[in-house]
């Protein structure tokens, strides 16, 4: 019973160890940091990432501060992928920073690398989405794609130029042909070609005076151009003594308001008085339509004192 129970012993011991050694093993090789917080970015992209896996790792500027949580396909968009990165909190971001897609080795696998911007452009948040960059190799893969496909377009262009050429070709008749050939006179075309080189220094005469009228024409329209530019300064001249005139009405304008406003109460007051003499004269027209007399025995009336 003593020598079982020791074996079960020795047995269990060796079983605590073994899962020891596989948990220090996940944590030094896996990446896992037990206990420790991680900050949780993302990138969406479009492009294929083909290649990167969960555990990935993430690096910044070659040194590793996270790993890859996630790779899965956008809902809101199944043509872009999202991938979630755990990165140390301790590492601040900077906001222009962009993630590249790494080759690790030559077996095809992937890692991203963080890059780009300094901290004085400012702290990129957590949970924030980073933006794919792409390295000098994705630029010469997707040119190489373009020139792959304008190339095969060339291709099939020519292919169908070949075949045009091979219809036209098979579609000649040589008994017709020399049939041409021997239907031609020598003589029509030698008149021909005298006639076409009369033709070419006629219009070669024509173009020169053509280039003549031009000529004049150019000039004729530099006078008619500085006859503009004097009008328009003479224009400019009117305006602005029509400016300083239009000051001169507005200071006027100004001013008589002043003198309205500082002589109302007298203004008001002769106002007055020039109504009252016009009462009192239409009361004395109307006296002496009624009794002409009284310009004989009427006495003066008496001198009103003005208010």
């Amino acid at each position: 019973m003593a020598r079982i129970r020791t074996q079960a012993v020795k047995l269990g011991i060796f079983v605590v160890s073994v899962v020891t050694i596989l948990v220090l093993a996940l944590v030094l090789v896996g990446g896992l940091r037990l206990g420790r917080p991680a900050d949780t970015y993302h990138i969406i992209t479009s492009g294929g990432v083909l290649g990167l896996d969960l555990e990935s790792s993430v690096t910044m500027r070659g040194v590793k501060i996270g790993r890859v949580a996630a790779i899965e396909l956008d809902r809101s968009d199944f043509g872009r992928v999202r991938i979630d990165l755990k990165i140390d909190p301790s590492i601040a971001l900077p906001a222009p920073s962009r993630a590249y897609f790494q080759r690790v080795g030559v077996t095809g696998q992937r890692g991203i690398d963080i890059t780009g911007g300094t901290l004085a452009d400012g702290r990129l948040a957590p949970g924030s989405t980073i933006p794919r960059g792409e390295t000098p190799l994705e630029i010469l893969e997707a040119r190489a794609s373009g020139l792959g496909e304008e190339l095969t377009t060339l291709v099939a262009d020519a292919t169908q130029t070949v075949r045009g050429a091979k219809a036209v070709i098979a579609a000649i008749d040589p008994e017709r042909v020399a049939a041409i050939v021997e239907a031609v006179d020598p003589k029509r075309v030698a008149a021909l070609l005298v006639h076409g080189e009369r033709t070419a220094r006629t219009l070669a005469s024509t173009s020169r005076q053509l280039q003549r009228a031009l000529n004049e024409g150019r000039a004729h329209l530099g006078d008619l151009a500085r006859d503009v530019d004097a009008f328009a300064a003479r224009a400019s001249t009117v305006l602005e003594h029509a400016d300083g005139a239009s000051l001169e009405l507005s200071r006027l304008l100004v001013g008589a308001t002043t003198i309205l406003n500082a002589n109302e109460d007298d203004l008001r007051a002769a106002i007055g008085n020039i109504r009252r003499v016009s009462q009192d004269a239409r009361a004395l027209v109307r006296a002496l339509r009624t009794r002409p007399s009284l310009l004989l025995r009427s006495a003066p009336p008496k001198d009103r004192a003005l208010p």
